[in-house]
C-alpha cells in the first residue's frame, strides 16, 4: 500500500476512527483512506457550491444596493434643490444624503468584507482540484510502475 498524507480535523458526524486526523500524518492508502477522501471531495463540491451561491447574492445585494444609494442621492439633491422654495426640504435633503451615503458605505463593506474573502476561499478550493489531480497522478505511477515491479518479479 502506498503512503499518502492527510490533514483534517474531522468531522463529528462520521466515524473518528474513519475520519479523524489532527494534524499531517502518514497514512497507508487503504479503503478508509480512500472512503476519507471521497467524504472530503463530496464535502469541497458542496462548499464549492455553497460559496458560489453566497458570492452572487452578496454581488447582487451589493450592486442593488449601490444603485439604491445612487437613487438616493439624486433625490436628496433634488430635494435640496427645492429646499430654496420650501425650507423644510432641506433638513429631509441633508437626512438622505446622509442616509444614502451609510448604505453606499455599507454596501462597499460587504463586497469587501464578504465577497472578497469568498471569492478567496473558491480560489482556494479550486486549487485543492489542481492537488488532487496531482496526487492522483502519483499514485497511478506508483501502482503502475509496483505492478511493472511484480510482473518482472514473476516472470524471473
Amino acid at each position: 500500500m502506498a503512503a499518502r498524507y492527510l490533514s483534517s480535523e474531522g468531522d463529528p458526524d462520521h466515524d473518528p476512527s474513519i475520519l479523524k486526523f489532527s494534524r499531517i500524518e502518514e497514512v497507508e492508502d487503504t479503503p478508509v483512506f480512500q472512503e476519507r477522501v471521497a467524504y472530503l471531495e463530496g464535502q469541497m463540491k458542496q462548499n464549492k457550491e455553497e460559496v458560489k451561491a453566497l458570492i452572487a447574492y452578496a454581488g447582487a445585494y451589493s450592486h442593488a444596493g449601490n444603485e439604491y444609494a445612487e437613487a438616493g442621492k439624486a433625490f436628496a439633491a433634488k430635494a435640496e434643490d427645492f429646499g430654496r422654495v420650501m425650507p423644510a426640504m432641506q433638513s429631509v435633503a441633508s437626512g438622505l444624503k446622509n442616509l444614502h451615503s451609510l448604505l453606499q458605505m455599507m454596501t462597499t463593506q460587504v463586497t469587501n468584507d464578504i465577497v472578497k474573502p469568498l471569492e478567496a476561499e473558491l480560489g482556494e478550493i479550486r486549487g485543492n482540484k489542481t492537488l488532487k489531480a496531482s496526487m492522483d497522478s502519483a499514485a497511478d505511477d506508483f501502482y503502475s510502475s509496483l505492478n511493472k515491479s511484480l510482473t518482472l518479479r514473476s516472470d524471473a
